[in-house]
């Protein structure tokens, strides 16, 4: 059985004075995947200058929505779906053929990183 490791953030409410909303939370399903989200240098390193810094744009707009469904409709990071086995998971983007696999949780507030993967 894999080991989920989860994070989150909450984030003020520029609509209402001391509001908090929760956001969407990050579970990773690899812990090599976390340290590339939380270790620049070592996302520099493993997956290149780029890459690294796509992946934090996508973990900071990730962390900045309220569900999944907002994530998608943003249209960022050619975010797609996926078909056949992975039929309920979507692709973001990084560089070239370098993606990052997601899922949404039953209740599209957790957003499951799967992989870092090359397709090619």
């Amino acid at each position: 059985m894999r080991q989920v490791r989860e994070g989150s953030r909450v984030r003020a409410n520029p609509n209402r004075k001391n509001a908090r909303v929760t956001v969407m939370k990050i579970r990773w399903l690899r812990e090599r995947d976390e340290v590339l989200f939380n270790d620049p240098r070592r996302a520099r390193r493993e997956l290149g200058h780029r890459a690294a810094l796509t992946l934090k744009t996508i973990a900071d707009t990730i962390e900045r929505t309220q569900d999944f469904r907002e994530l998608v409709q943003l249209r960022r990071f050619n975010m797609h779906r996926l078909t056949g086995d992975r039929r309920h998971q979507w692709a973001l983007r990084l560089t070239g053929g370098l993606r990052l696999i997601v899922q949404p949780d039953a209740t599209y507030s957790v957003t499951i990183v799967i992989e870092i993967v090359d397709y090619h």
